[in-house]
């Protein structure tokens, strides 16, 4: 008897754990996802057919991961350092790239003239729209992190 409830105790945990697992890698693709429709819209400034589609889209995967975070966790703090931290890790690549990734470009499409060409064109135009990007980044990851300490612990 002993051990038929600890073995269901141990089988409710395990399935906590395994669902808890399956709605934070869910979250985490629903963020990034947000994260990356966004990226055309802050290095493009134009208002074209897709430009509040795009927005809406973004904003509900963003919402939807936080939401699904916040159930989970039933911790505003906790689901606002999960943003944080996920928002963080694509900043602090960007500005690796951003640092050391136009010259590396160019060394890479050094062997192809034609078509080094039109890439550093295009690295001209989009490289400064990188590091607003990075920007943005980091201090949206920062400040979740911030408002993360800010929210009462439960």
């Amino acid at each position: 008897m002993f051990a038929m409830r600890t073995v269901k105790r141990i089988e409710r945990k395990v399935e906590s754990f395994a669902l808890g697992q399956l709605a934070s890698w869910v979250a985490r693709i629903l963020y990034i996802a947000g994260l990356t429709a966004l990226i055309p819209v802050m290095l493009l400034f134009k208002f074209h057919k897709l430009f509040d589609a795009t927005i809406v889209v973004a904003g509900l995967c963003i919402v939807s991961s936080f939401i699904l975070l916040y159930a989970y966790t039933r911790s505003k703090r906790k689901a606002l350092r999960g943003l944080g931290q996920m928002t963080l890790i694509p900043a602090v690549l960007a500005l690796v790239f951003a640092v050391f990734g136009k010259s590396w470009i160019m060394l890479v499409f050094a062997k192809y003239p034609q078509i080094g060409i039109e890439v550093e064109k295009q690295l001209e135009v989009y490289v400064p729209s990188a590091w607003i990007i990075t920007l943005i980044y980091l201090a949206l990851g920062l400040s979740l992190l911030y408002w993360s300490q800010r929210v009462k612990a439960r």
